[in-house]
Formats: C-alpha cells, structure tokens, sequence
C-alpha cells in the first residue's frame, strides 16, 4: 500500500509529526543548543587545522585578551543578526485542514572573530595558524554532520540534547568582508584590547525552531 506523506518537502526539511498534538511539521529540528553547538563544532575544525601546523595549538571561545604566552586561536562570537535572505520565512504556517506544517523560528547568522597568537618564540607564528586555518575552511566550509555530532559528544553534558546533527540544513561557512573602520569600531568598542591577527567569519544560516505550538486561528 502506498503511504502518503512521504514524499520529500520543498527545501529538503525533515517531516516529522508529533505524539502528543498529532501534528504534522515540517522544518529543521534545531532548538535552543544550536547556536553553542555551532561555536563548538567550529572550534574542533579550527583546532585540527592549527595542530597540523603547530601540535600545541589550542583555540577558546572566550573575549581575545592580550596573552603573550598563548598559541592557538580564540574564536569570539560578537554578533548574531537574522538571515537576510530567509528572515521572512520565519512564521508558524498551517495547512489547509488547520495542520501544523511548521513552527516559528530564527533564522540566525552567527559571525565570529578568529584571533591568532604565535606565541613569542616564533617566527610568522599567527599568520602560519592564520593561513592554516583559512586553507581548512575553504577545503570544509560546510559544517557536516559527523563534525556536528562529534563536537556534541566531545562537550558533554553541556551539549546533551543537541539534535543540529539531525537539521537537513547544513550551515555554511564564509568570511566577512570588514572596512577598517568597523575593525577598529570592533575592537576598540568591545574588545579594549589591543589589536591581533585576525579574521571574521560568519555561519549561516542557523535555524531555532520554537517549542511552543500556536493556536488554531479562529474563522
């Protein structure tokens, strides 16, 4: 017997329906971890990329601070704006027998600061990690599953109930074009420190769906 409802959805979104309103849904199934998950899963990339380069390289997500001492990258997320080119496609939708399709969500693109720190013994050191870096995400700049789940379960249990891996969705990787205006607006405003080598980036487009269920309008 042919079953219905099996059929592929526009955009590739997962098709789900839920136990309890029996409810028909379709969309990413990312919630309120996918944007932790997301810093986590780019801190694995860039961790293996400097570690090829130099095996001591560390990476934190943490305010860039001045440390001499320190080799590796921080990776700071200053900013997180509504995809542009989706935002609108943000609404809880029903069809025509009053079914849930989808849930609000938030399209969210998630931009990111990469610092870059040689430590003081050698040579090129920040700009080695630096170019290191940017040749990895060039060669992955899709961040797949596999990296998503493994980043999961290398931060648990904080990340315990992540489901970004399951998203149909793959968030994308690319840099940010910045005029040295806004770099010194960045880091003068929000960082107070002084200025390293550095690189934005941003990941798009990260989808948080809502929990909540809205009601059924009434005619």
């Amino acid at each position: 017997m042919k079953q219905l409802g099996r059929r592929p959805l526009r955009n590739s979104r997962l098709t789900t329906k839920s136990a309890t309103d029996g409810i028909c849904w379709t969309g990413p199934v990312s919630n309120y971890l996918a944007i932790a998950t997301v810093t986590a899963t780019l801190e694995a990339v860039v961790r293996d990329a400097m570690q090829t380069v130099r095996p001591s390289a560390e990476v934190t997500s943490a305010r860039p601070e001045s440390d001499p001492a320190f080799v590796g990258a921080q990776l700071f997320l200053y900013r997180v704006v509504p995809n542009v080119s989706v935002r609108n496609d943000n609404l809880p939708t029903r069809d025509a027998g009053g079914r849930l399709v989808q849930r609000a969500r938030y399209p969210a693109d998630l931009e990111y600061l990469l610092s870059f720190y040689g430590g003081p013994d050698t040579e090129y050191g920040a700009q080695l990690l630096m170019g290191r870096v940017i040749t990895a995400l060039i060669s992955e700049p899709v961040l797949s599953a596999e990296r998503i789940r493994a980043a999961i379960k290398g931060k648990e249990p904080t990340l315990d109930g992540s489901d970004l891996d399951r998203t149909p969705d793959r968030i994308r990787l690319s840099p940010i074009t910045l005029d040295p205006e806004q770099l010194v607006r960045l880091w003068s405003a929000i960082y107070q420190v002084p200025y390293v080598l550095s690189v934005p980036y941003a990941a798009t487009a990260v989808w948080l769906d809502s929990e909540a269920t809205p009601p059924i309008a009434i005619p």
